[in-house]
């Protein structure tokens, strides 16, 4: 049998630009969960627009099942927690979008938050969260009422 010595660094040339420029698929499996995430968390957001509270949660769910981390689906889902009076529920969404941090949602969680514990009567927690969020920026008229009455 003959032997072609010259064909060998071009085996492992290709074998390693095989390696090299290859996808793997362990990191196809996360943008796939981000853009289910992200397909989701878009009719979340057609379902609050609409103020269809409960079709919401069933997409904001499946968004944050698809990627816990999403920032926006964990807000939303809050939101329409709150609409439903799911008031455990909403506290616990907007704690997952205060324990993401630093996001874009931070300082409406801490209100949403506030606005649920003042509404529930918890008025030290509501204190406490509105604080929080006054130390992200200054707050609208209506939130500083709800915050100097708690």
């Amino acid at each position: 049998m003959k032997a072609y010595p010259h064909r060998t660094p071009t085996l492992v040339l290709l074998a390693a630009l095989f390696f090299v420029y290859a996808p793997p698929r362990a990191a196809a499996l996360p943008a796939q969960k981000t853009q289910e995430a992200e397909r989701h968390a878009q009719r979340g957001l057609q379902e609050l627009q609409r103020k269809q509270w409960r079709r919401a949660v069933e997409n904001y769910r499946k968004a944050v099942s698809a990627d816990p981390r999403h920032v926006e689906a964990n807000f939303g889902l809050g939101v329409a927690y709150m609409n439903l009076r799911q008031t455990q529920d909403a506290l616990a969404s907007f704690s997952n979008v205060i324990g993401l941090r630093p996001n874009a949602r931070l300082k409406d969680a801490y209100i949403n938050s506030g606005l649920i514990f003042f509404e529930t009567q918890k008025f030290k927690e509501a204190s406490d969260v509105f604080g929080f969020a006054e130390q992200l920026g200054e707050l609208a008229p209506n939130q500083y009422y709800f915050a100097g009455k708690s």
